[in-house]
């Protein structure tokens, strides 16, 4: 039985109309325009760079075809040893991180109303804190007050500083599209608090944690200020650190696109690696 009714002028029972219906399901192209141009205007410094590490001058605009800088970056023990470097620091920020930012969301969800508004403002005051202020802040702390080598072990620990806050609120967003009574069912149903982190909450969590490891490892790698900052021995210089104090060997100016294309190409990687370990998981 249809729901129109002839007699209504091609309006339904509901009173609805069809045809503003029918506007409303249309896709926001405006947006979508928007969306393009910018996806777009994104990829084309990508593209030059691509094409840029493949040339055989070092001035613009690129020319020819040549690996050699690659060939360099592979070659060049500075640039392996930054790499190293950034790749531990990141797994280590990622490791230690995303547990005490999923820890805190989890408490964030039990905090009263006034103490959720204390503590939202201090997680977002993190992301929002310049990084050189913070930087600052860590130097002197660790110089004169907690006197930690300005090594390895004070990147780790401004960089597990400044990720926890993205990985809080990475966990919590997705807290808030779990039913508010599930906890309080798995209570009823006999399960004591431990499992019903372990065995209900985490489960449903473990793609948010994929997503927060990857936003995790990504704050750390991409860190220029805090590395800088708290790194005096060569031992510890990362990719944009070398990336940033890069001055060529001799009288050639290092490679610097392909330089760049291999340090992008890994962390995007890691972003393929776990956006693909959230959707197994959310397809289980």
């Amino acid at each position: 039985m249809s729901l129109a009714d002839p007699a209504a002028g091609g309006q339904d029972r509901l009173g609805g109309d069809p045809a503003g219906a029918k506007m409303s399901t249309d896709r926001p192209r405006v947006l979508a325009t928007v969306t393009w141009i910018y996806v777009a205007w994104s990829l084309v410094p990508v593209a030059y760079a691509l094409r840029a590490a493949v040339s055989t001058t070092d001035i613009s605009p690129p020319e020819g075809f040549s690996l050699e800088g690659f060939r360099f970056a592979l070659r060049n023990p500075d640039f392996t040893s930054a790499m190293a470097q950034s790749v531990k620091l990141g797994l280590l920020t990622a490791v230690v991180a995303v547990p005490l930012g999923t820890a805190l969301a989890l408490g964030l969800r039990h905090l009263p109303e006034r103490g959720w508004r204390w503590v939202r403002g201090g997680v977002l005051a993190g992301i929002a804190l310049p990084s050189l202020v913070f930087a600052m802040i860590l130097l002197y702390l660790f110089a004169f007050v907690v006197k930690i080598g300005l090594s390895t072990q004070a990147q780790a620990i401004a960089h597990v500083t400044v990720a926890i806050p993205f990985v809080t609120l990475v966990i919590w967003i997705r807290l808030v599209t779990l039913e508010e009574n599930l906890e309080e069912q798995a209570f009823d149903l006999g399960a004591p608090p431990t499992d019903v982190v372990r065995r209900v909450l985490l489960p449903m969590l473990t793609p948010a944690m994929a997503v927060a490891a990857v936003v995790a490892f990504t704050v750390s790698y991409n860190d220029l200020v805090l590395s800088r900052a708290l790194c005096f021995p060569n031992e510890c210089r990362t990719i944009p650190m070398f990336l940033y104090g890069a001055r060529g060997v001799g009288d050639s100016p290092p490679p610097a696109f392909a330089l760049a294309l291999m340090a992008m190409a890994l962390s995007t990687v890691v972003l393929a690696l776990g956006a693909a370990a959230a959707t197994h998981r959310r397809r289980r």
